[in-house]
């Protein structure tokens, strides 16, 4: 069993599945009742994914949805007969892809410290579909790595193609195409230009509109804004109507307006600090790195409705701070595992019980 332990990949997915263990019995424990665990699978987005892979898209706002995800537990509910355990296998499988690849770009280290982060043990545990984006996007930075461009553009269309507001970080990758000035590397840009065109036609053929995407989040409150609107949208600034002002707990314990904000600077603060600690590693790229989690995190600010609600989860593509943390905490790694999961288990409850992103 040492032996087993000690090998990296063994290693690093033992700590994944008792994180995910964590997920499921802390939620299970908290509420009492064995049916939480299908009550989980269906709450929030998981329930739309899993209504439009059985029916359809049924409803304008749902097309904000990639088809992805509904396809692969269509194609699992072909075979188990179970919609939320097709979608709790799909998600479950998927997630230990993402570690893999990882580990194969950036080591051990990077790998265990992105794949224990709570977010990722939450949403790589109940159904959701972000580990999809996340596959793709770790391929594209390890195909990059290795000047494989064309695959590397493959890739990075695909992560669009599953999470379609990943299209503002494709400026980042200027950095490293041009890094050697090779001007032919601008081919990178065509297959994920094209992602967006096949997007855009196919909201214009289901919904009627090219450019609307922002009108079909509006059922969850989503509008432009900028950070100091979108402070005063978490902390309640129009009720009764805004999400925030709802009275939430969580096993017993009251969420107030003020735990939303909170918890999103808390998690940017951490995923920004972490962009530029890596501009003082020596991995290669590092300063597009830094630009790339910038452009994912950023953006995010700008946004009320459910888009801010759910920060802490659509940060999760800033993976490469990982890179840079890795090198901080790497003589703390069982401490920083025990953090993670109980925060993971933490997490879990409030996602059922309230909402966490």
């Amino acid at each position: 069993m040492r032996g087993i332990l000690a090998s990296p990949l063994p290693k690093l997915y033992t700590f994944l599945v008792l994180g995910k263990a964590a997920v499921v019995i802390y939620a299970v424990l908290a509420t009492r009742s064995p049916d939480t665990i299908q009550l989980m699978a269906v709450k929030w987005d998981a329930g739309i994914y899993q209504t439009i892979a059985t029916q359809g898209y049924q409803s304008p706002s749902s097309y904000v949805f990639s088809p992805i995800y509904p396809a692969l537990i269509k194609l699992a509910y072909m075979v188990i007969g179970s919609t939320w355990v097709s979608a709790y296998l799909v998600t479950n499988i998927l997630s230990f892809i993402f570690p893999f690849l990882l580990y194969r770009a950036y080591g051990y280290g990077t790998a265990f410290f992105a794949t224990m982060f709570p977010t990722y043990l939450l949403f790589g545990t109940i159904p959701y579909s972000d580990v999809i984006a996340l596959i793709f996007l770790a391929a594209c930075f390890l195909l990059l790595a290795r000047d494989r461009v064309s695959w590397a553009s493959a890739a990075a269309s695909d992560a669009i193609l599953t999470f379609f507001n990943l299209v503002w970080v494709l400026p980042s990758f200027l950095i490293p195409l041009f890094a050697n000035r090779n001007w032919k590397n601008i081919l990178f840009y065509t297959l994920p230009i094209l992602t967006g065109g096949v997007i855009v036609l196919w909201l214009k053929i289901e919904t009627g509109s090219y450019f609307d995407f922002v009108k079909l989040e509006a059922p969850w409150g989503v509008q432009f804004a900028n950070p100091i609107k979108q402070a005063y949208y978490l902390l309640c600034s129009n009720p009764p109507n805004s999400f925030t002002c709802q009275p939430w707990e969580a096993d017993g314990v009251f969420l107030p307006p003020a735990y939303w904000l909170l918890r999103n600077i808390a998690f940017e603060a951490f995923y920004i600090f972490g962009a530029f600690y890596l501009l003082k590693t020596t991995v290669k790229y590092r300063v597009f790195f830094c630009a790339y989690c910038l452009s994912v995190t950023i953006p995010l600010m700008f946004w009320t409705g459910f888009v801010a609600l759910s920060i802490p989860r659509l940060l999760l593509p800033a993976f490469p701070v990982f890179i840079g943390y890795s090198s901080l905490f790497k003589k703390h790694e069982i401490p920083y595992a025990a953090v993670c999961i109980a925060l993971a288990a933490a997490f879990s409850i409030m996602q059922y019980l309230a909402y966490f992103s």
